[in-house]
């Protein structure tokens, strides 16, 4: 085996856990990233949290829209595809659509989710990725996600250096985190049916199907 393919073998993780997070910039990314994975999870009993950080507010061709019926329309759709999914819990920041930083407050906003939920598992961007196109939201929610999960979330006296305030949860430790960008990741999942779900999903987003199947 070359030495680069060796070097690039990843783990195949089969574990399903019993809570797990995904932190994304826009609506689809969820579906598109880790759709499949997270379908075949929540099939096994693994309670999801979908964490989108974005408006969604400037992800349009279409000019006769304004920027109030797009955000309204991407997170209805949102809603829906998390629904499909059987998502547990959905939590939309609502930062502005490209204005993503790696800042104090994003950063508590972050953390204050991991420690509410307690996810084992959180999949967020690949901040590193360099094949291809990379938006700077989804370098932005890597970056921040990295430091949220270790060790802002758990360390319980971070909270006067992020702006997660007093929220009444306390520190937790994640025990994985995974990126949703290929060519990025670390470890990956068996393939399954479970992919006709995550298209299924994805058509929520992009042109709702009428009944799922």
């Amino acid at each position: 085996m070359p030495i680069e393919e060796a070097a690039r073998k990843l783990e195949v993780v089969t574990d399903v856990p019993n809570r797990a997070m995904v932190v994304f910039a826009h609506p689809d990314d969820a579906e598109i990233g880790s759709g499949g994975v997270i379908a075949k999870w929540v099939a096994a009993g693994c309670a999801v949290t979908y964490v989108l950080c974005t408006d969604g507010g400037a992800g349009t061709a279409d000019r006769s829209l304004t920027p109030g019926e797009l955000t309204d329309q991407r997170a209805g759709e949102q809603r829906a595809a998390a629904d499909f999914m059987g998502v547990t819990n959905l939590v939309m920041l609502g930062h502005p659509d490209g204005g993503l930083q790696d800042s104090r407050e994003f950063l508590g906003d972050v953390v204050r989710a991991i420690r509410q939920y307690r996810p084992h598992t959180v999949f967020a961007h690949d901040p590193y990725r360099m094949k291809g196109f990379q938006h700077r939201d989804h370098r932005m929610v890597g970056i921040v996600t990295t430091d949220a999960v270790y060790p802002f979330a758990r360390d319980h006296l971070s909270s006067s250096r992020t702006a997660c305030g007093s929220s009444g949860t306390g520190a937790w430790t994640s025990r994985k985190s995974s990126s949703t960008s290929r060519g990025g990741s670390t470890s990956r999942w068996p393939p399954s049916s479970v992919t006709r779900a995550r298209y299924r999903a994805s058509t929520c987003l992009w042109g709702r199907p009428s009944a799922p199947a």
